[in-house]
């Protein structure tokens, strides 16, 4: 391999919390500028942007913790699976609405499948980071 195993779950937390905190902070600040790499946002109302300030706040948080899991490697794996549960739960309600759900124009199925393959690849990463890492790296302490 280019990279050892280990390595793989650094790469994928890594990812997951640049990500997270690109997301929150473009969320916080700037809204518009976030979902026009999407689709053309309209103008937000004002409790769409408080509910995009509470998501963005949250994605920093979480950013935070993929972060901070780097330095102990025994808590990668559960940083791991926070990961893929967030991705994947992001990935599944974007294919929802790009695939499934009716009365979708065009232009908003195409901004669900950039987030579906975006949350998709992060949830694909942090998954076969799981299963490469080795066990005893999951349950060695600090």
């Amino acid at each position: 391999f280019l990279l050892s195993l280990p390595m793989l779950a650094i790469i994928s937390l890594l990812w997951s919390g640049l990500l997270c905190g690109f997301q929150g902070f473009m969320l916080c600040y700037d809204p518009s500028a976030l979902l026009s790499l999407y689709l053309p946002p309209p103008p937000l109302p004002p409790l769409t942007l408080t509910l995009c300030r509470y998501l963005g706040v949250s994605l920093l948080n979480l950013s935070f913790l993929f972060l901070h899991y780097i330095p102990f490697p025994s808590k990668r794996g559960p940083g791991l699976r926070l990961g893929l549960m967030l991705s994947a739960t992001f990935a599944a309600t974007a294919g929802y609405r790009a695939i499934v759900e009716d009365d979708v124009s065009e232009s908003e199925k195409e901004g669900a499948m950039k987030t579906l393959i975006l949350q998709g690849f992060t949830a694909v990463l942090a998954f076969v980071a799981i299963k490469v890492t080795p066990k005893d790296e999951k349950k060695k302490g600090e």
